[in-house]
Parts: structure tokens; C-alpha cells; sequence
């Protein structure tokens, strides 16, 4: 029989799955209020409208599984997680990209998609040491643009305009 590997990697990984599990378990449950008075319309099919929290369920059932994963095999490995050998520069880089994220999904109640993706856009790279600004540029005005015309005439998904541009 094999023994269990329980040695502070694997604390750390099952304890940051269930975090993330967790986490995504009460974005199941809150998804209804997050999307109230969206519609995805579906092109070719025959109904009407496709309820608004169904992609968003899925992703967070998607990562409520793959925690579950991450949780029953971690006494399988043994290699050290990155986690672990971070040293604090990364460490307080990490922390910056949580909160542009949990920023970026605020913007989008408040701005929209548009301008908090292409805030977006120009953030993250800068941070992670990308520094050629006209791409960048390029990036964040023509791509939010595109994604938005695609979701609209597309599929005739509603993404968010925000509350200060209404």
C-alpha cells in the first residue's frame, strides 16, 4: 500500500483549492444576481432566449471540479508547487494582478466592457514587464471593440455598457 504524501506543498495545494472551490461555489450560488437582465440568444436554435447564467455556471461548475480534483489527488504528488518557492517580489506581483482582476470585473459594472478591457489590456502587460507601448495601444482600442461587435451581432450577448455610461 502507498503511503499518503502529506508534506507542506500538498497543505498549501489543497488548502488553495479549497479556497478556490469555495470561492467559485458562492459565485455558483450568486451568479442570478450578478447577470439579472442579461440575455444570450443563441443564432440557429430555436429558443427565444438562453437563461444568463448558464456560461457563467458553467465555468464556475468547471472550476468547482477541478478543485475537487486538485483536493482528492494531491496526496499523488510529490514535486514542490511553485507556490511554495515564490519568493515577495512575486509574491506582491501576484497580489497586484488579484486586485487589477477584482477591479477589472467592478469596472465592468461601472464603465463597461470597452473601456475596462482595454484597461485592462494596458495594465497587466506593463505589469509583467511587457513595455511596447503602440502595441499595447493597438491592442487595448481594437480588440474590446471586435469582442464587443461579436457578442452582439453575433450571438446577441449583452455585454455590460456600465452604470456611468447608460
Amino acid at each position: 500500500m502507498r503511503r499518503l504524501n502529506w508534506d507542506h506543498d500538498r497543505f498549501l495545494e489543497v488548502w488553495a483549492a479549497l479556497a478556490i472551490g469555495l470561492i467559485a461555489s458562492i459565485g455558483f450560488v450568486a451568479v442570478p444576481n450578478l447577470v439579472a437582465g442579461w440575455a444570450f440568444v443563441i443564432p440557429g436554435t430555436t429558443d427565444a432566449a438562453m437563461a444568463p447564467t448558464f456560461f457563467p455556471r458553467v465555468a464556475l461548475g468547471m472550476t468547482i471540479a477541478t478543485s475537487f480534483l486538485v483536493i482528492v489527488t494531491a496526496s499523488m504528488r510529490s514535486e514542490t508547487l511553485p507556490l511554495s518557492a515564490m519568493s515577495g517580489p512575486r509574491w506582491r506581483r501576484l497580489a497586484q494582478l488579484l486586485l487589477i482582476i477584482a477591479a477589472y470585473f467592478l469596472g465592468l459594472r461601472w464603465i463597461g466592457f470597452i473601456l475596462s478591457s482595454a484597461a485592462l489590456l494596458i495594465v497587466v502587460p506593463i505589469l509583467v514587464g511587457y513595455r511596447k507601448l503602440v502595441p499595447l495601444l493597438l491592442t487595448a482600442a481594437i480588440l474590446p471593440p471586435v469582442i464587443w461587435l461579436l457578442f452582439w451581432y453575433g450571438l446577441r450577448v449583452v455585454l455590460p455598457t456600465g452604470r456611468l455610461l447608460d
